[in-house]
């Protein structure tokens, strides 16, 4: 589990942990909008950035491990794509925060609502092909949490930015590992795959 978490990472580089960081840093600065922004782009993390990232990487680390061996492949490909897919929803719904250039402003400005609907077609390809009808739920707990991250650091810095993209993926792939488990402690999880 943890060389597949381990991979998982840097096959992205990092970037959306980085974002869950930086995200941290800014919204838990208590500090102003202009101030949480110019937080969040700086390249050094602070405390609450590394929390953040340690409890998410615990919960994720923590929830695989419980689950049963055959099972943590299928989950693993199952919270990336709606990880992604949560990224996709928030870029299409909610506006781009930054007035200059920024890592996630290309996305913000080409993506829309037909993108997040692909997306979800995807997800849903994917998801319930390997979990059937369980996907169902599997996709509804992460693209919720990450849009309820959305909303929320919408309201915040009024509109999102590269790093709260990060923050979304991350969040969403830790709600899907979790419902998951929870899944699967009641029998409920069934593969098809």
């Amino acid at each position: 589990v943890l060389l597949a978490l381990a991979g998982l990472i840097g096959l992205t580089g990092g970037l959306h942990l980085d974002g869950l960081m930086d995200t941290a840093d800014g919204i838990m600065s208590g500090k102003s909008r202009d101030k949480m922004l110019e937080i969040m782009k700086d390249s050094r993390v602070g405390a609450m950035g590394v929390i953040a990232c340690f409890v998410v990487l615990a919960f994720k680390l923590v929830a695989l491990i419980l689950l049963e061996p055959a099972h943590v492949c299928r989950v693993l490909i199952v919270f990336t794509v709606i990880g992604r897919c949560s990224m996709v929803w928030a870029l299409a719904c909610f506006p781009y925060a930054r007035s200059g250039p920024g890592t996630g402003r290309p996305f913000a400005e080409n993506v829309t609502a037909k993108h997040a609907i692909l997306a979800t077609v995807i997800a849903l390809t994917v998801v319930c092909g390997i979990a059937g009808v369980t996907g169902l739920a599997l996709i509804g707990a992460g693209v919720f949490c990450g849009l309820a991250v959305a909303w929320y650091l919408n309201r915040r810095l009024n509109g999102l930015t590269g790093d709260t993209y990060g923050a979304i993926n991350e969040v969403a792939e830790t709600a899907v590992v979790l419902a998951a488990l929870a899944l699967a402690e009641h029998g409920w999880l069934s593969w098809l795959l």
